[in-house]
């Protein structure tokens, strides 16, 4: 793994598993694997900057996957879809919340 992602993968880390974003979920779930970003996006036919945008949801610059590639990412990476979704309640910038961000 390349240094800039060693480090990400420190920090994120440190998040308790119940704090994760979708975009938290699926970047642990890759590193767990052991994966550079050009696996899994050959493997399921997905532009790498695309599952890279991916990994940042719930942040701000991050971009949730449509649905059938969400499923297809969960499957490979073998996460429940019930996690998937529980870790969009953790979005940072409201998009999981119907695209408003609240205030507590």
């Amino acid at each position: 793994m390349a240094r800039q992602s060693e480090r990400e993968w420190r920090l994120r880390q440190r998040i308790p598993k119940d704090k994760w974003t979708l975009g938290d979920l699926l970047f642990m779930a890759r590193h767990r694997e052991r994966h550079y970003i050009e696996t899994p996006a050959l493997a399921l036919s997905i532009n790498a900057n695309s599952i890279k945008k991916y990994e940042r949801a719930g942040y701000p610059g991050g971009v949730y996957p449509k649905f059938p590639e969400l499923v297809r990412l969960c499957r490979y990476y073998r996460v429940s879809a019930d996690e998937a979704f529980a870790s969009i309640e953790n979005d940072q910038t409201g998009q999981g919340r119907g695209g408003k961000a609240t205030d507590g």
